[in-house]
């Protein structure tokens, strides 16, 4: 059941493997992947977190495209019945949300 979660870290790393340097869309389109391997159960919530973690160390900051997207895996983990947190979700968008011009 990891299959499309690690794929998506795996085309990550390609893109690196070629000199690329991601940048905050290449992260966000990870996130997008992320919750559409979380509607077959391959993939949950806390993935996005450590993507956007992994932005963040990176010094990339998130976008509301990157909101949004976290907040598709959510609802995807949660349709799929992963644990979801709520309160986990709330201090994660909202903690977006002050980095972030909407």
């Amino acid at each position: 059941g990891e299959a499309g979660r690690k794929e998506a870290w795996a085309v990550l790393g390609e893109i690196e493997a070629l000199g690329i340097e991601p940048n905050a869309e290449t992260f966000t389109s990870l996130i997008k992947t992320l919750a559409k391997a979380a509607k077959h159960g391959n993939a949950q919530a806390h993935h996005g977190v450590q993507a956007v973690a992994e932005m963040r160390a990176r010094g990339l900051e998130p976008s509301p495209v990157t909101a949004s997207a976290l907040l598709s895996l959510y609802a995807q983990t949660a349709k799929a019945g992963g644990q979801v947190s709520l309160d986990q979700a709330w201090e994660v968008v909202t903690g977006l949300g002050s980095r972030v011009d909407a």
